[in-house]
């Protein structure tokens, strides 16, 4: 229960950069003063997703959002990166708000593996 409230506090401290597209959000990232803006909420949403598949796969013995691997450990700038390209190769995400965005994007870079039962 404490990891779900900590992922919802840390999603909730997150304010949001800007109200428009997905598109917006990363010219404001291309701005020198947006920039630090945008990588603290994108970090922090992350820092939410992770520990919201720690609760599902530990505590609740359930699929997890996505499957990253554990050792590995994005950068703000790579969370950015991988948003351009989804924005690329999936257009319809632009009118999605940025935790749906990234959510989408990560499922898509770190799919979980079907277990055949």
């Amino acid at each position: 229960m404490r990891t779900i409230f900590a992922a919802a506090l840390l999603l909730g401290l997150t304010r949001p950069a800007l109200c428009g597209t997905i598109a917006d959000y990363l010219k404001l990232h291309d701005e020198p003063l947006g920039r630090e803006q945008t990588e603290t909420e994108l970090a922090g949403i992350q820092t939410g997703f992770m520990e919201a598949n720690k609760f599902l796969a530990g505590m609740r013995r359930e699929a997890p959002m996505y499957c990253q691997p554990e050792t590995l450990h994005l950068t703000a700038d790579q969370l950015v990166d991988m948003l351009r390209r989804g924005l690329k190769e999936q257009p319809e995400i632009d009118d999605d708000d940025l935790p749906s965005a990234l959510l989408f994007v990560m499922q898509r870079t770190f799919p979980c593996e079907q277990s055949s039962k």
